[in-house]
């Protein structure tokens, strides 16, 4: 395969992924989290599934070696993650939700550290804490636009609870073999995290007594979320970071922001502020800081 192609899969992967955050934001008055979680997922199994079971089934025998894992996977990428972010995203901006989750590569480097022991260099050190003070400029502004007090919004506490599943996904992904057919593992995945968001999605239609009403709007929104931020948009990253790893992967995620928060400021009219900028730069120097290696190192 061409030197390039993790590259290509990891800008397809963020791309497909822009759109996630905007769609979100701006029908969540029209649907729960958990229900837009729910038939976003159902719609990306059906789509996917005649043309991964053949190769599910073809290496049957190295998936039940490695069943519980591909079930944790699909626990943290598909029944918590974006559940967390529609979440966040009902009391939250999609400014600020993006912004809190540029720090991911950020927590992928510090779980990398402590699954994998490494002691971290200073520039990790470094970018870090330039990346949390980001952080807390968000956090600050958003609780009170004083900074009178400290007042963290609860949908950016949602936010932090999703980079922290994301971050495990993506380390705890190179943990599958390589000879694991990326396909099929992402079908045995999706499904295994639809099956854990069932009963959830069960319990809310209990509780709450009727389902949302699937307008042309909402049927579009969840067949974009189902096709690209799911299908297209997993198996790209996946397979990028079989190739090059989670650590080489993260950086692509600084182009996440950068998309969804023009996205939100052209489509949903949200507000780009001075202090949204600030936290922008040092999260992503932060970021860059704690990515960058030598020549000499590489």
């Amino acid at each position: 395969m061409p030197p390039l192609a993790p590259y290509f899969f990891l800008l397809v992967a963020v791309l497909s992924w822009a759109g996630n955050y905007v769609l979100a934001g701006g029908i969540h008055e029209q649907i729960s989290p958990v229900s837009l979680a729910f038939f976003r997922w159902l719609l990306a199994c059906l789509i996917l599934f005649p043309f991964a079971i053949r190769r599910a089934i073809a290496q049957r025998r190295l998936i039940r070696r490695h069943i519980g894992l591909l079930t944790l996977l699909g626990f943290f990428s598909v029944t918590a993650f974006n559940t967390l972010i529609y979440q966040s995203l009902q009391t939250s901006t999609v400014v600020n939700t993006v912004l809190i989750n540029a720090t991911t590569p950020i927590v992928i480097i510090g779980l990398s550290r402590l699954l994998f022991p490494r002691p971290l260099g200073y520039r990790q050190i470094c970018g870090t804490v330039l990346s949390f003070c980001g952080i807390l400029v968000i956090l600050a502004r958003s609780g009170n636009p004083g900074f009178a007090g400290f007042r963290p919004g609860v949908g950016d506490l949602w936010t932090l609870s999703a980079v922290m599943c994301w971050a495990l996904y993506s380390v705890l992904l190179r943990r599958l073999p390589a000879v694991m057919d990326s396909t099929g593992a992402m079908l045995v995945m999706f499904v295994s995290g639809l099956l854990l968001l069932a009963p959830v999605y069960a319990w809310e239609r209990v509780a709450i007594g009727s389902g949302p009403s699937l307008t042309p709007v909402l049927w579009g929104s969840v067949v974009y979320l189902a096709v690209f931020s799911s299908i297209l948009g997993y198996w790209c990253w996946n397979r990028a970071v079989a190739m090059i790893g989670a650590r080489r992967a993260g950086p692509f995620l600084h182009l996440s922001p950068i998309l969804s928060v023009l996205g939100a400021v052209l489509f949903i009219s949200e507000t780009f502020q001075a202090s949204h900028l600030a936290a922008l730069l040092m999260i992503l120097s932060g970021v860059g800081i704690a990515q960058y290696v030598p020549a000499r190192a590489r």
